[in-house]
């Protein structure tokens, strides 16, 4: 009798995983790059979104489409700016962020935030404003993530263990006000925040480049960090890359470092191949890659899912401190030859081997010390048949897999 329940107790973990699994992927799949463009569009249509001429309307108008989506508590929280800056001198103004939640059913008070700027600028090169905005990449598209999510969670009814809050953020252009306000309210009323995830430029793409994403680093986040790669790697066609210590950029200039400040743990998504029309009247939907934007989306699911609903299983994080802070490979696919680029946080010892779709090694490329920093290895492709290859890079602290495609 033990024995037969021991053997009901094991299949029906295992069935359980693999419902979890199929379910996740079920969701996964209906995430939709014309659902995404509309929000897009409707951003644009705003004739200005920059903060100082009032985005009232903007904000009512993610209020009304947080309600569509069955987040009934979703409102307009309003607050006073007074401050200075060099674009827009001296200023004092009503702001207006957006907050909706669903109260999570097993632990309502920690909350997994998933945000976005809703403001927008332009001006031309002696930084004279303009009096219209288009902003679909900075950042319609980050918002336009954060109501798809909205739309995943309602067309399944999703109900997180963890409460999940849907944030729009005002006045992100003239000092991160929005997410500044909203991060020390929280803080104050001491709130539990597992995560913060920030979207912000996430929609342009060249279709004939390696399709990447960029994943700014804190220090506080590294599992995070971690997690968000393992997604990106496993669930869409993008490429993560995690850059060193220089190439860290613009950290600090998104709405992810107010929370950062405060002490919370936080991810932050942009391109990776930073948009030309920045803040410019050619910054228009026409523009954004809306398949590109899809990926995005996918990554935000998976981390939502993960952090506020179910744990998700990924055999290549480590719990070492990270050795290895980001790689790619290019032109990928390559019908030639083809650069690894990886860049290291400390001098280590670095396996690099090729692997078959069933995981046999097929090619071993170097085992050597490699510096600190950028470091580039050539992978030759004309002793390998097309197909899908993976390109395994082995640290002390655990390895990293890229896809590989040989034309």
């Amino acid at each position: 009798m033990r024995k037969f329940i021991l053997i009901l107790l094991i299949f029906h973990s295992f069935s359980s995983g693999f419902a979890q699994n199929e379910t996740f992927t079920n969701m996964l799949s209906e995430i939709n790059g014309d659902s995404i463009k509309r929000t897009v569009m409707d951003m644009q249509a705003f004739p200005s979104r920059f903060c100082l001429h009032n985005n009232k309307k903007a904000a009512e108008y993610l209020v009304e489409r947080l309600h569509q989506y069955g987040i009934d508590n979703a409102a307009i929280d309003s607050f006073y700016v007074d401050d200075s800056t060099k674009i827009a001198g001296k200023f004092e103004a009503w702001m207006y962020n957006v907050k909706g939640s669903i109260s999570g059913n097993e632990h309502p008070d920690s909350t997994v935030i998933i945000g976005a700027h809703l403001d927008a600028i332009v001006y031309d090169t002696i930084n004279f404003l303009y009096n219209t905005t288009t902003g679909s990449d900075d950042n319609a598209s980050g918002i336009a993530t954060m109501i798809e999510m909205a739309r995943i969670f309602h067309k399944y009814n999703i109900k997180p263990r963890l409460s999940v809050d849907f944030m729009g953020y005002d006045a992100e252009e003239l000092g991160l006000h929005g997410s500044r306000y909203d991060a020390e309210k929280r803080l104050k009323q001491q709130e539990k925040i597992a995560v913060m995830l920030n979207n912000d430029m996430v929609g342009h793409q060249p279709e004939e480049q390696d399709w990447m994403v960029f994943i700014s680093v804190y220090f506080n986040s590294s599992d995070i960090m971690q997690t968000t790669e393992a997604i990106c790697h496993k669930f869409t066609r993008l490429y993560a890359f995690i850059p060193g210590s220089s190439g860290n950029k613009y950290f600090n200039r998104s709405d992810s470092y107010s929370y950062f400040s405060k002490g919370y743990k936080v991810n932050y998504l942009r391109e990776y191949r930073f948009s030309p029309y920045y803040h410019s009247m050619n910054d228009i939907y026409q523009n954004c890659n809306f398949e590109y934007m899809k990926e995005i989306a996918k990554i935000n699911f998976g981390l939502l899912y993960h952090y506020a609903i179910d744990s998700l299983e990924f055999n290549n994080i480590s719990e070492a401190s990270p050795i290895l802070s980001g790689a790619n490979i290019y032109p990928n696919p390559a019908d030639d030859n083809s650069r690894l680029q990886f860049v290291l946080l400390q001098a280590s010892t670095v396996d690099i081997r090729i692997t078959d779709l069933s995981d046999k090694t097929i090619l071993k490329i170097t085992k050597k010390h490699y510096n600190e920093g950028r470091n580039t290895v050539e992978l030759n492709a004309q002793a390998l048949s097309p197909g899908i290859y993976f390109c395994v890079i082995g640290t002390p602290s655990g390895n990293k897999t890229l896809k590989w495609i040989i034309q």
